[in-house]
C-alpha cells in the first residue's frame, strides 16, 4: 500500500513539474526612466496651460507564464514616478512681473497589470509587442518649490483631490537579447496614452500621459529546443 501511495505521489509530481515547465517561463526585474506630462481641459474656459515632460524613474518585479515561442502573458507590479512641470509667470502686489519660476509637481504610483507579449524568436535576437490593462495607486504627490500653492495660470489644481485608484493602457515594444549573458537580457519602451482622467471635477479633466523606457532582465533560462529531423 505504501508502494502504491508513493508511485502516485511521484507521478503527480511529476505532472505537476512538467505543467509548471509548460506554463511557466520566467520571471526577473525592470527599471529605468519615466517621461510624463498631464493634459489639462478645462470646460468653462478656454483655457490649455502649457505643461513639459518631466523625468522620473520607474522599477518593476514581472512575473511570464504561456511557454510558447510566439505568445507569453506578462504580470507586473513595481513604481513609478510621474508629473509635469511649468513655468509660474508670478506678480508682485503692484502688478510688477517678477522672475518666472519652474513648477516642479510629481505623483508617485504603485503599479500593476497584465501584457500580452507577441514575439518573434530567434536565436540571438528576439523582437516584441506588448499590450494589456493596467491599476494605478496613487501613493503620494509633491509639488516644488514647497511654498508655492497647486494653481496653474490662475486655476486651482486639486492634486489632492486625483483619484487614488485609477486604470490606463499599456502599450510597448521590446527587444530580447538571449546571447549577450548566461540570462536573458532585454529592453524595452511602454507608452501610456490618455484614454482615462487622474481627475474629473467640475470645471476641469486632467489626463496623464507618460513614456517608460526600462532595461531588464529574465532570470530563467530558456531551453534548448529539440532539432526536427
Amino acid at each position: 500500500m505504501k508502494t502504491i501511495n508513493l508511485a502516485v505521489t511521484l507521478i503527480i509530481f511529476a505532472l505537476t513539474i512538467n505543467t509548471y515547465s509548460q506554463f511557466f517561463s520566467g520571471f526577473g526585474l525592470k527599471g529605468g526612466t519615466t517621461l510624463s506630462n498631464q493634459n489639462y481641459e478645462y470646460k468653462r474656459f478656454d483655457y490649455k496651460p502649457e505643461t513639459k515632460y518631466l523625468l522620473g524613474f520607474n522599477g518593476s518585479l514581472f512575473a511570464e507564464f504561456l511557454n510558447n515561442r510566439n505568445i507569453n502573458i506578462v504580470l507586473e507590479s513595481g513604481f513609478e514616478q510621474r508629473g509635469y512641470t511649468w513655468v509660474s509667470k508670478p506678480y508682485d502686489e503692484f502688478g510688477n512681473p517678477l522672475p518666472d519660476m519652474d513648477i516642479y509637481e510629481r505623483t508617485n504610483y504603485f503599479t500593476t497589470g497584465m501584457l500580452l507579449k507577441v514575439k518573434i524568436s530567434s536565436k540571438k535576437v528576439t523582437p516584441y509587442l506588448l499590450i494589456g490593462p493596467k491599476l494605478d495607486i496613487l501613493i503620494s504627490y509633491s509639488v516644488k518649490p514647497e511654498d508655492e500653492n497647486t494653481t496653474l495660470g490662475g486655476f486651482e489644481f486639486p492634486l489632492d483631490e486625483f483619484k487614488k485608484i485609477n486604470y490606463s493602457l499599456n502599450l510597448g515594444a521590446g527587444m530580447e537579447f538571449n546571447k549577450l549573458f548566461p540570462f536573458k537580457t532585454f529592453i524595452e519602451i511602454n507608452y501610456s496614452p490618455p484614454v482615462n482622467s487622474s481627475y474629473n471635477g467640475p470645471g476641469l479633466i486632467v489626463k496623464e500621459h507618460y513614456f517608460n523606457v526600462k532595461a531588464g532582465i529574465n532570470f530563467v533560462k530558456e531551453k534548448p529546443r529539440m532539432k526536427k529531423r
